[in-house]
């Protein structure tokens, strides 16, 4: 028997973070007594599973291997940690997951609205350049006679075209005004979030129309 005594090794819990009264501990599924958790206890050689609950605490589990033969006992150093820690570290990850995502997402959205505006702006300026075109051809008509019709068919022709013509400027100017609200919003959405708030009064942007020589356009012009 004492030769079988040499052979078994303890083990002595080191409790901190919680109070002791509070602390309920298992090893191996048996329950310890709170006055001897934190005293030396024989056990065989070999893994044990220890576990340690409290209330408004983390509960805690380990895995302890202890070697074969009497020694000092093994101290098994065990830290509480209360569980509002846990709920605010998943909190924060929750928020840092969730960022991106909805940026990424609203992101896509205004660069697909930007690319629709601008495409419509392109489009509606072409187009009214033709129609600006084809007036002038109808007046260089009326005026040297080249296109064969009657004065008042001819004008009547002009004033479609012209209108026509209106109609695709003010459509061009609204598609780049779109377009480039857009991309001016998608890229201040970008870079706040991503680079923390600005103080305020610091980013300032606006989107103006531009029209010329027959072209229509949208200038955005602002700080950051």
């Amino acid at each position: 028997m004492q030769a079988l005594d040499t052979r078994i090794p303890s083990l002595v819990l080191r409790i901190e973070g919680a109070p002791l009264k509070s602390v309920a501990v298992t090893i191996d599924g048996e329950t310890i007594l709170p006055t001897l958790v934190t005293m030396p206890r024989a056990l065989n050689p070999g893994e044990h599973e220890v576990v340690v609950k409290a209330s408004g605490y983390q509960t805690l589990r380990k895995k302890v291997t202890l070697p074969e033969g009497q020694g000092p006992a093994v101290e098994v150093p065990v830290v509480m940690v209360p569980e509002r820690q846990e709920v605010a570290s998943a909190t924060r990850a929750d928020t840092s997951e969730g960022a991106p995502k909805w940026r990424t997402y609203t992101a896509i959205g205004g660069l697909g609205l930007a690319v629709v505006g601008l495409g419509v702006g392109v489009g509606m300026t072409v187009a009214s350049n033709g129609k600006a075109d084809e007036a002038n051809r109808i007046i260089d008509g009326i005026a040297y006679g080249t296109d064969g019709c009657r004065a008042a068919e001819c004008y009547d022709k002009w004033a479609t075209a012209a209108t026509d013509r209106n109609y695709m400027r003010g459509a061009a100017i609204a598609g780049y005004a779109v377009g480039g609200a857009a991309l001016a919003g998608t890229a201040i959405l970008w870079f706040t979030t991503s680079r923390g708030a600005h103080p305020q009064g610091t980013t300032k942007v606006a989107v103006l129309p531009a029209l010329g020589g027959g072209e229509a356009g949208a200038v955005v012009v602002g700080a950051f």
